[in-house]
């Protein structure tokens, strides 16, 4: 069993998509990959850079499903021993499905 924070555009449970942004998105979840439990976890910060990515860090989480991420949130991430995971446009149900598929390559490089 995995724990995984994924930065969410809009709340919609299970068929919610991944925010654009790991530092700005309107609310973070944080997933159960073998039952799918949410725990919903509002985005207070108004700042974007390291105040987010240290918040980020700090959550129950092993892994991090993000679209893209910079240098040096990765850096952090990878320092906080946690698993960054490149992700597309599906679905929280689908991203699910795929890393449980093997199908989701870790993130090694910053996106911008």
């Amino acid at each position: 069993m995995s724990k995984i924070l994924i930065p969410i555009k809009e709340d919609l449970g299970i068929d919610s998509f991944p925010s654009d942004s790991l530092g700005k998105p309107a609310v973070y979840f944080i997933v159960d990959s073998e039952t799918r439990e949410i725990q919903t976890i509002p985005n207070r910060s108004d700042e974007l850079g390291i105040p987010p990515i240290k918040f980020v860090v700090k959550q129950d989480a092993d892994l991090v499903f993000t679209k893209e991420a910079c240098k040096s949130a990765l850096i952090h991430i990878n320092r906080a021993n946690k698993t960054p995971y490149r992700v597309g446009d599906d679905s929280i149900a689908t991203l699910l499905d795929k890393f449980g598929n093997g199908e989701l390559s870790v993130l090694t490089e910053a996106t911008h």
